[in-house]
């Protein structure tokens, strides 16, 4: 802005030489002077844009206002400060951003200083335009006294922010607090002190230097409860301190219980205590441990101690939270080099609180007897010294080996008649010794063995290599096969038309028509056999690839060439009467195949002929079905109509 008003003179000092140069070269031309415009004026109005004749407020406080200025000669700079008495102080300059303005308004905001409450005082504004024409205006300036907000406050409540004024809790525990201070004025300091038996000393101070002056803080507080040896009442005291000097102070009432320590106790299996253990070495024993721990469990540490060492030898972690009440349980081992040697166990708990119970008793080591080991067999909760049953099925058991001297191997396999094959063998994979252990194990009954005398034999072998040899008797019985059974089928003659019921489907006993295969083709996997009268062959019985292969009857009476399947079921002739017949029971399919076994062949398997009533047939269909058919009426021979009806009994 100075330089622009050097320029601006500088022009008007050239236009003077101009001027004065001219008049003395055309006198008889006039030259007029430029104009200067009046002195910049300012007014003001407030927020609202109300005239505003002077300021009040409280002290601190701040007010905004805006100064008008009408400066004909374009807007320089406005200077401004307050002025009380004899004591001036600048406040701000305002100057020209390089437009010629003629009407300015400026934002401007004011803080009543409290030095100021209560004395007259105004706001002196000095307004310069373009051509330095100046202008002072006053703006008359009324601080009020300003009236102290409340006194802080101290709020106490729990971790959920609950109020409290007393609490009871244990020593050594950690109690969280809310701890709220409001100060309108603004906070100065928080301090909190701890009171024990009339002896207070500070314990926290807050803002720890911070220079801010917060009017409201939220301190989560954590306080350990000092150690006591009995129950104790202690106090904590907050005070509170804004910047006006105003104070608040609270307390609260802490009711210290004392630990309860821990408890630690040997015993036996029966619960009663125990102040030794014997046993020779290498053997295990069990220490049942029973604990309690109103503080909470944390961990037991097991030491054998004897006159020259110390070890540890088991430790137990808490898991969770941890118990109050706890039975856990020691395995012991007897070290053989305590043989004779006198040594102890020493049993320390300790709860979450750091508190220590211990436990002791005494070992005695004795020289060791090794001694073999033992098997056993149970089936279903049960010792068992045999496993029965039929050929084809599988049965479980558990193989239990106890060996003091600790498990090596096992190895068991089938006993028949002196002759040994072992099955299977395990070996122990264990670094530490294997006093006992059970084998979950399955054995398979062979049709092989039905009737026969067999064992299963078990060789159990420790770590001193002495070998123990358990035998369990195998009983294998013959399985049921069950069979179907049909008291009367008839089967027609063929005829030359497919429409009579000829062949036989044996699982089923249904019967059927050729024209009925011939509409459903994969049904002539069905068919085991037919019933067909020759002059040569008389009433007889014919596989379907024996019938397709003999034109004497494929090609005179109906022709199956065409069906996809043709079963191969063969005949054997017997000599069973009636009476052996129906003998055979629902579950005597064995009976059936052993008649077809010892059954004589006929001279085409495929067919059986010179059928007569009574007769006893066996046969096998080409899925290995055994069956026997008794005949019991045969009616005609080849013609419509004529039939034979048997009776037929096959393996389902």
């Amino acid at each position: 802005m100075n330089t622009q008003r050097k320029y601006v003179r500088s022009l008007l000092q050239i236009a003077g030489l101009l001027i004065a140069w001219l008049s003395l070269s055309v006198a008889c031309d006039p030259v007029e002077l430029p104009q200067i415009g009046p002195s910049p004026m300012i007014t003001f109005t407030d927020s609202l844009g109300e005239t505003l004749l002077g300021l009040e407020g409280e002290a601190s406080s701040s007010t905004s206002f805006t100064p008008h200025i009408t400066a004909a000669n374009g807007f320089q700079s406005l200077r401004y400060g307050i002025v009380s008495g004899q004591d001036s102080t600048f406040l701000e300059e305002i100057l020209s951003e390089g437009t010629n303005d003629t009407l300015v308004s400026l934002l401007l905001s004011y803080t009543f200083q409290d030095s100021l409450a209560g004395l007259a005082a105004f706001l002196s504004f000095e307004t310069t335009d373009q051509e330095n024409q100046t202008t002072h205006t006053t703006l008359p300036v009324t601080t009020l006294i300003r009236e102290l907000g409340a006194a802080p406050r101290i709020g106490i409540g729990d971790v959920e922010g609950e109020p409290i004024s007393e609490i009871s809790i244990k020593e050594q525990d950690t109690l969280s607090l809310t701890l709220t201070v409001e100060a309108v004025e603004g906070l100065a300091s928080f301090l909190i002190s701890e009171e024990i038996d009339g002896d207070s000393s500070q314990i926290y101070s807050y803002p720890d230097g911070s220079t801010e002056q917060d009017t409201l803080i939220v301190i989560h507080y954590q306080y350990v409860v000092p150690r006591v040896d009995e129950e104790q009442q202690i106090a904590l005291r907050f005070f509170a301190s804004d910047v006006e000097g105003q104070q608040d102070e609270a307390s609260l009432t802490i009711h210290i219980k004392p630990l309860v320590p821990p408890t630690i106790v040997l015993q036996n299996a029966e619960g009663n205590p125990l102040t030794e253990i014997e046993g020779e070495a290498l053997d295990w024993d069990t220490v049942y441990v029973e604990i309690s721990s109103p503080e909470g469990y944390s961990r037991t540490d097991y030491w054998q101690i004897t006159a020259n060492d110390s070890s540890l030898i088991a430790y137990e972690w808490a898991t969770g939270g941890g118990a109050v009440g706890i039975a856990t349980a020691l395995f012991y081992n007897f070290d053989p080099a305590l043989v004779d040697q006198p040594a102890e166990l020493h049993a320390w708990v300790t709860d979450k609180k750091g508190q220590i119970a211990s436990a002791s008793l005494d070992i005695i080591t004795k020289e060791r007897v090794p001694q073999v080991p033992v098997g056993s067999v149970t089936q279903n909760g049960s010792i068992v010294t045999e496993i029965e049953g039929n050929a084809g099925t599988t049965t479980n058991f558990t193989l239990s080996v106890t060996a003091r001297e600790g498990y090596t191997a096992m190895e068991y396999g089938l006993l028949v008649e002196e002759a040994y094959t072992p099955i299977n063998s395990f070996t122990r994979t264990d670094e530490a010794p294997v006093r006992s252990k059970n084998f979950e194990l399955s054995y398979t009954f062979v049709d092989s063995l039905v009737d026969v005398d067999a064992q299963l034999r078990f060789i159990i072998t420790d770590d001193v290599g002495q070998t123990t040899v358990e035998l369990l008797d195998v009983v294998t019985n013959t399985p049921p096969r069950p069979v179907a059974s049909f008291p009367s089928i008839t089967l027609f003659a063929p005829s030359p038309f497919g429409d009579s019921k000829s062949f036989i489907n044996v699982a089923t006993g249904d019967t059927y028509e050729p024209n009925e295969i011939s509409a459903t083709p994969e049904n002539s996997s069905l068919i085991d056999f037919g019933y067909v009268f020759t002059f040569s062959n008389n009433w007889s019985f014919a596989s379907p690839l024996y019938w397709r292969n003999v034109v004497a009857i494929n090609d005179v009476f109906v022709d199956i060439s065409g069906w996809p399947v043709l079963n191969s079921t063969t005949f054997r002739s017997t000599s069973l009467s009636q009476a052996e017949f129906v003998a055979i029971g629902d579950n005597d399919g064995l009976a059936l195949k052993s008649n077809y076994e010892s059954g004589i062949d006929t001279p085409d398997q495929g067919l059986i002929n010179d059928t007569e009533v009574g007769q006893v047939i066996a046969f096998q269909t080409a899925k290995g079905k055994h069956g026997l058919l008794h005949i019991i009426e045969i009616n005609g021979t080849f013609q419509v109509d004529d039939n034979i009806v048997f009776a037929l009994k096959v393996e389902e």
